[in-house]
């Protein structure tokens, strides 16, 4: 019950009371710990200026599920929000900049196609090219300049047997 009161006090060595705490918890069993970490989590609530600390201790305890009761003011809640927008953030730049390669290398060996092979190319591309992963897509611009025919790249690529 200490620990929990000094979670609400200054603490005047920040490094011993934390370390104090994670000792204490490494040596109870998981269900007391898990019910220990739960109350020191709504605790902490309290003392949204103890984020990091916070975090640590998630991280070293690992993921428990904690009852949210007022979201706008509850600092765990914030953090997985912020935290779930970066990554959200993230794998759209990621996926933004992947889809503008791969387009862009399908333009640029459409208009390679049409310029080598004519109209021919116009079918053969969006039959057998549009869409096709960027692995393939790097094999095609890499043997394009030597290719005689459609059939030879397309033997190339694995969409025909030679």
């Amino acid at each position: 019950m200490i620990i929990y009161l000094q979670t609400l006090c200054n603490i005047e060595n920040p490094i011993y009371f934390w370390n104090k705490l994670k000792h204490k918890l490494s040596r109870l069993n998981d269900k007391k710990r898990k019910d220990y970490m739960r109350k020191l989590f709504m605790l902490l609530r309290l003392r949204p200026d103890l984020k990091d600390e916070l975090e640590k201790i998630d991280k070293e305890m690992g993921e428990m599920p904690l009852t949210i009761i007022d979201k706008k003011r509850d600092p765990l809640y914030k953090m997985g929000v912020e935290e779930g927008i970066e990554k959200g953030v993230q794998e759209g730049i990621e996926k933004g900049i992947q889809e503008g390669i791969e387009k862009g290398i399908e333009r640029g060996l459409r208009i390679a196609l049409d310029i080598k092979f004519g109209k021919d190319s116009v079918e053969f591309f969006d039959k057998k090219i549009k869409g096709l992963p960027l692995e393939k897509l790097e094999i095609l611009k890499d043997n394009l300049k030597n290719a005689k025919s459609i059939e030879e790249l397309e033997i190339l690529l694995g969409l025909r047997e030679g």
